[in-house]
C-alpha cells in the first residue's frame, strides 16, 4: 500500500497533475483518490487501469513492479544467479524471453495471462511456476519444459523418485530392457537401473531430454509436471496421436453405428492405426485381457473375425466386448472374467447378434 501510494503522488508530479484533475479524467470521487494518496486505501484493479490510463502509465509500475512508469523493463543482470549458482524461474523465464525476441505482453498473450503476472514471475514475487503453466510458457519460449523447472529450490528439481518410476513404467511398457535403453542413452545397464530405483538423487535436463527421446515421451510427463495417456494395443504399443474418430455412445439396432446422436465426441488416432470407431469399456469383463472400466476400445469396422478374436459385438440394442468363437449351430461371446459365464446364442436367436467390428486398440490412463 505504501508502494501505490508514492508512485501515485510520483506519477501525479511528474504528469503536472492535482488530485482534482485525476478525479475529473477517472471519474473516482476525489475522496478516495484523497484516501489513495495518504496510504489508507490501494486501488482496486478497475480504478488502477483507470488511473494508469488517465496518467499515461504502467499500471504494473503503479503497482510496485521494478520497470519503469512506462512499463519499459529495467534490465537485469541475465546471468544473475542464485548462490548455488542455478537460476531462478523468474530469472529463466525473462532470459528466454529476451533470447527470443519477445515483449512481456507477448508472453502475456501466448499464455492467456495479464503483463503484471509476467512481471511477478519475473521479480521473484512468484517463485515457482505452476504445472499448468509450465508447459504453455515453454511452449511460448520455444524451450524444453525442463529448462525451466531446476532451481536451487528442492521442491523445483523433479522428483528422482518419481523420475525413475516413470521411466521404469514407460520402458516396459516399450517392451525395452535396462540394457537397450542405457544403449540409448550412454549409460551401463546397473546405473540405468539405479535412476529408475530413485537412488540418483539428482537427475539433469541433458538425460532427461536423452531417456525421453528414446522413451518417446514427453521431458515433462517424465519430470512430473505433465500426464498423458498410455496408449495400449491388444499385442503392441502403438502411439495414438494424428487423425480423429468418432467415440460412439448408446448403439441402438437397425440405426446406423455413425448417427449423429450416437457420437459423444472425436478423438485423434495415428493414421498408420486402422480403426472406424470407438467405444468406451463399462464392467470389468474383460480385465484378464488388459482392458479395464473406463478404458476406450478402438474398432476397425468389419462383419466378422477370426475365433478367439475380440470383438465389438451389438445384442439387441446394447454393445458388449467379447472373444467370439463360431460353433456349427450357434456363436459363443467369451468374457476375459471368470465370473462371467459365457454368452451362447443359437441359430434360432442369431439374429440378435450383430458383429460391429474387431477391436485393435485400447486407451488407458496410466496410474
Amino acid at each position: 500500500m505504501e508502494e501505490f501510494k508514492n508512485r501515485l503522488k510520483e506519477a501525479l508530479e511528474k504528469r503536472e497533475m492535482r488530485p482534482v484533475d485525476l478525479s475529473e479524467r477517472t471519474g473516482i470521487s476525489r475522496s478516495v483518490i484523497s484516501s489513495y494518496l495518504a496510504g489508507r486505501w490501494k486501488a482496486k484493479q478497475d480504478n488502477l487501469y483507470l488511473i494508469s490510463k488517465a496518467m499515461n502509465i504502467d499500471p504494473a509500475w503503479l503497482m510496485g513492479y521494478d520497470i519503469s512508469m512506462d512499463g519499459t523493463p529495467i534490465k537485469k543482470h541475465k546471468e544473475s544467479l542464485t548462490p548455488s549458482g542455478i537460476m531462478k524461474v523468474g530469472e529463466l523465464i525473462q532470459k528466454y524471453r529476451e533470447e527470443a525476441g519477445l515483449s512481456v505482453q507477448d508472453l502475456a498473450d501466448a499464455i492467456g495471462k495479464d503483463r503484471s503476472t509476467i512481471y511477478r514471475y519475473e521479480n521473484g514475487e512468484i517463485e515457482k511456476l505452476p504445472s499448468d503453466l509450465l508447459v504453455p510458457v515453454a511452449n511460448a519460449l520455444g524451450v524444453s519444459p525442463t529448462q525451466l523447472i531446476v532451481s536451487e529450490n528442492n521442491d523445483d528439481v523433479p522428483d528422482n523418485k518419481l523420475v525413475g518410476s516413470r521411466i521404469k513404467e514407460i520402458r516396459k511398457l516399450r517392451k525395452m530392457t535396462l540394457r537397450e535403453l542405457g544403449d540409448h542413452i550412454g549409460l551401463s545397464e546397473s546405473n540405468t537401473k539405479r535412476y529408475e530405483d530413485g537412488q540418483i538423487k539428482t537427475v539433469g535436463i541433458d538425460l532427461i531430454k536423452k531417456i525421453a527421446a528414446a522413451l518417446d515421451v514427453p521431458e515433462s510427463y517424465l519430470t512430473g509436471w505433465e500426464d498423458m495417456p498410455h496408449y495400449k494395443k491388444l499385442d503392441n504399443y502403438v502411439p495414438i496421436t494424428k487423425k480423429k474418430i468418432p467415440l460412439l455412445g448408446e448403439i441402438a439396432a437397425g440405426q446406423p453405428i455413425y448417427a449423429d446422436g450416437h457420437i459423444e465426441e472425436y478423438l485423434p488416432v495415428n493414421d498408420d492405426l486402422r480403426v472406424d470407431f470407438a467405444l468406451k469399456i463399462k464392467g470389468d469383463s474383460m480385465i484378464n485381457a488388459n482392458i479395464d472400466d473406463g478404458d476406450i476400445v478402438f474398432i476397425r469396422q468389419q462383419s466378422d473375425v477370426d475365433d478367439g478374436q475380440i470383438a465389438a459385438v451389438l445384442i439387441d440394442d446394447s454393445a458388449t466386448l467379447k472373444r467370439v468363437y463360431h460353433m456349427q449351430d450357434f456363436i459363443q461371446l467369451q468374457a476375459e472374467n471368470p465370473k462371467y459365464p459365457p454368452m451362447i446364442f443359437s441359430s434360432k436367436n442369431c439374429d440378435d447378434v450383430r458383429i460391429l467390428g474387431l477391436a485393435v486398440a485400447v486407451l488407458g490412463k496410466i496410474k
